[in-house]
């Protein structure tokens, strides 16, 4: 068989977070240029074998003897779209998975810590995706999303999978996570096929005129953990619907006032909803040069860490920062139309 090389992009939310979580709700998420590749490629020792940059120690299995998918364990998510892969061949009475070699080279930490741009669900949808064309199994879009969603959620319980979404799609898209709750756990390849109540994804235009910027803190943060530490009223889920249908009304007709009006709108809704601890030092730095300078952003995913983003239009250059900030471009290597439901 020939080598398969694929590239994954890293997500950045845009707006919505924490709304998101609960199913039906709204949320913009992008793709961006950071990423991680996968090569796949033919054995030649009857044993499969995976690789990355960021783990030190391969990981050798026969794929018809996989190893359990544990949290501890570094390959975890890996192995998990490996395993609901194998689980759909077989639901499907199609012809199970051979050996193969998997290499992943990923662009989502940085030395000084993690960038935070979703690289648990990058690397389940760059497997997914490189089995699917390895192997030629010929799957579709939303297929590709539903299982590297099972694989995401059998290691991590939960999530509102905006982050596989945009890994699939890429580009931009509106997103609004599915209701998986009358289907058993551990999730089955066998409810690929089923209508997901609630799930839409829409694929928007970015703007050729808007610069997107990253400005990463280095500090890990999760949405499921500070989640545990707050109770969000309903208004709350109420108020994001409505900020968020504003966003993307902008986003479609390219009005940069009433995208940071809104954008705005939706970092004080979670500023006030969220403890005070949501915002680090380093992101109320950011906000704070956002709002000086009149600039449509805000922090981006669970807060208390992670990363913020400013958009500015292209024609005006950005002002000086006193933090890192970094130019990302939106990765649409797919060009997509339509809604998928």
């Amino acid at each position: 068989m020939n080598k398969i090389k694929i590239t994954t992009p890293g997500k950045l939310f845009l707006a919505g977070e924490y709304a998101i979580t609960q199913p039906g709700n709204l949320a913009i998420v992008a793709a961006i240029n950071l990423g991680l590749t996968l090569t796949i490629s033919e054995t030649h020792n009857n044993v499969s074998t995976m690789t990355s940059n960021l783990i030190e120690s391969p990981l050798t299995f026969n794929i018809d003897h996989l190893p359990n998918t544990v949290a501890d364990t570094k390959w975890c998510y890996a192995l998990s779209a490996v395993h609901i892969v194998q689980d759909y061949m077989y639901h499907h009475q199609k012809p199970l998975l051979k050996e193969f070699n998997i290499n992943i080279n990923s662009d989502l930490d940085h030395s000084t810590g993690k960038l935070g741009l979703g690289s648990s669900a990058a690397v389940v949808v760059a497997v997914v995706e490189g089995l699917d064309r390895y192997f030629k199994l010929h799957l579709s879009r939303i297929q590709l999303f539903k299982l590297a969603a099972l694989a995401h959620l059998n290691v991590q319980q939960s999530g509102s999978l905006g982050d596989i979404a945009v890994g699939v799609y890429h580009g931009i898209i509106a997103y609004s996570s599915p209701d998986l709750s009358k289907f058993e756990q551990p999730y089955t390849a066998k409810i690929v096929d089923s209508p997901w109540s609630g799930l839409h994804i829409e694929p928007l235009t970015w703007p050729m005129n808007w610069q997107l910027y990253l400005a990463p803190t280095y500090q890990a943060a999760s949405t499921k953990k500070a989640l545990k530490s707050v109770q969000i009223p309903a208004v709350f889920y109420k108020q994001n619907i409505t900020i968020v249908d504003k966003i993307i009304i902008a986003i479609k007709s390219q009005n940069y006032q009433q995208l940071k009006q809104y954008i705005a709108y939706n970092q004080a809704l979670l500023t006030e909803y969220l403890p005070a601890t949501y915002s680090t030092s380093k992101l109320a730095t950011v906000l704070s040069y956002i709002q000086q300078h009149q600039l449509a952003g805000k922090i981006s995913g669970a807060g208390f860490g992670d990363n913020a983003y400013i958009i500015a239009l292209t024609q005006e250059p950005l002002p000086a920062t006193n933090f890192d900030v970094l130019p990302v471009t939106i990765y649409e290597d797919l060009k997509i139309g339509g809604n998928y439901d």
